[in-house]
């Protein structure tokens, strides 16, 4: 059972994530722009690449798989005016195995030092489908 409002799902629903080296995920998030589709490549057990069709970058990303949830930490520069620094983690995600694809269920944004969450209503309905 899927709870919309909150974007919550049942934990029975669940399902152990696999293998996802040498895959690619995608998401419209805009049903109207057929062409803008936003992509999770995983390169290899724990590298990839995020592709946001709405900014077109490409990022950095390294994952890890715990069950039926996956973690991945984006990697961007915290500042584009300062040259020659260091990749930092920008953004995190949480996504989870359900009905074989894998829902957003948590973002949160660098702050200064800090992470903060995205208010849950701007995740809902972001689920990324297998590409054959």
């Amino acid at each position: 059972m899927i709870l919309a409002c909150n974007n919550k799902t049942s934990k029975d629903s669940h399902e152990k994530i696999g293998e996802l080296k040498n895959t690619k995920w995608i998401h419209q998030p805009y049903k109207e722009y057929k062409d803008c589709i936003d992509t999770l490549r995983f390169v290899t057990e724990n590298y990839g690449v995020n592709y946001s069709c709405e900014h077109e970058f490409h990022d950095s990303i390294v994952y890890e798989i715990n069950d039926d949830t996956l973690f991945i930490e984006k990697y961007g520069y915290a500042s584009e005016i300062e040259p020659d620094q260091e990749l930092v983690v920008m953004s995190k995600y949480k996504l989870i195995g359900l009905k074989g694809d894998l829902k957003m269920v948590d973002i949160k944004h660098r702050n200064n030092d800090f992470f903060d969450s995205v208010d849950p209503k701007f995740i809902v309905g972001i689920t990324y489908e297998k590409l054959k």
